[in-house]
């Protein structure tokens, strides 16, 4: 496999496990939440629910995929990439029914641009070390 396909394939991977994980955690939090208002019944009922037990046992492969993008790619092209993981946390929210505002919608947009930015020919060339892009 090319270098270029292994980063976008780990770029993408990460992305994924990310929106799991966060999605996985507020599904576990609503459950807790709805069992007491008390914190210790909250934490006793959030221990118990399945969606955060795989969101911890996803936080290796989060670590794995984070430290095989950084064997591959700068820090300072990688970390701003991650917020890519933004505008797909937006659409599994609306999944989970909560009210996502315009200026929510907006800022995520925002990132988007500025990851793009981020993205520009001159920096694909120094990322993924290729001679000849045409965008």
């Amino acid at each position: 496999m090319s270098m270029l396909k292994k980063r976008i394939l780990f770029f993408s991977m990460l992305i994924l496990v990310d929106v799991l994980v966060f999605t996985l955690e507020k599904i576990a939090a609503g459950h807790a939440n709805a069992k007491g208002n008390r914190i210790d019944q909250f934490y006793f009922s959030l221990v118990q629910q399945m969606p955060l037990w795989i969101a911890l046992l996803l936080g290796p492969a989060q670590l794995w995929l984070w430290t095989r993008i950084l064997k591959v790619t700068d820090l300072s092209l990688a970390y701003p990439l991650l917020s890519l993981n933004y505008p797909f946390t937006l659409v599994a929210a609306l999944f989970l029914g909560e009210h996502v505002t315009g200026s929510i919608w907006l800022g995520s947009f925002l990132i988007m641009v500025g990851a793009i930015l981020l993205t520009s020919p001159d920096v694909l060339k120094k990322m993924f070390q290729i001679d000849n892009i045409k965008l």
